[in-house]
């Protein structure tokens, strides 16, 4: 059994100070921020669309427990985001908590103690006489710990009502966090399956754990 999550961490430190700048070498994007063109998120009763996405201090990610097997494979991951913010344009349409809305505008997010669980099983395929690690798929969980949100406009340009909407959608942020969680963990792990699919394409098993 050879265990190499403990060297991994080691060069993850050493190679911390570039990420909020990113990697184009090891095809790792900028940090802080994190940009996403687009994003949705889609319960039974409401509908939001976010637009030029920038996530702040993911850079700053504290990595409690990192395994990593190259016999078995296996991989598991926990971490902790302490702090993160987030700016985007926002669309949205439907009911929230007992707001009917049908708005659009500018959105920021702070968020505080979020946790992050990854674990999978890879398997290694052969592509042009190399073997490359690839994993269809990965267990993945997310919680928010605390979060402060706002929307702007949220009730046309009352700026009274949309004040005191804000006030309903924090007062109740863990009932809305937890609506949002399947969604939230599903868009999540796709971007971080793309990022990893990146690299494991582009790197070979062997370049990677010589």
């Amino acid at each position: 059994m050879k265990e190499v999550g403990p060297c991994i961490l080691k060069n993850v430190e050493l190679i911390r100070p570039r990420l909020p700048n990113g990697i184009p070498e090891l095809l790792i994007p900028p940090m802080n921020p994190f940009k996403l063109p687009e994003a949705t998120l889609k319960t039974s009763g409401f509908e939001v669309t976010f637009k030029d996405v920038e996530i702040f201090n993911l850079d700053k990610i504290d990595i409690k427990e990192f395994q990593c097997n190259t016999e078995t494979l296996k991989i598991k991951l926990s971490a902790e985001f302490p702090v993160m913010a987030a700016k985007c344009k926002y669309k949205i349409k439907g009911k929230v908590l007992v707001l009917d809305l049908d708005s659009s505008g500018n959105f920021n997010g702070n968020f505080s103690s979020t946790s992050v669980t990854v674990e999978g099983t890879g398997k290694l395929v052969t592509k042009k006489g190399n073997q490359y690690l690839d994993f269809d798929d990965f267990t993945f969980d997310v919680y928010i710990g605390t979060a402060f949100i706002h929307f702007d406009k949220l009730l046309g340009d009352n700026e009274e009502l949309t004040k005191n909407a804000n006030k309903v959608i924090n007062e109740n942020i863990r009932a809305l966090l937890d609506d949002l969680h399947p969604v939230a963990v599903s868009s999540i792990k796709g971007v971080l399956m793309g990022i990893a699919g990146q690299i494991f394409n582009r790197f070979s098993f062997e370049e990677l754990f010589p």
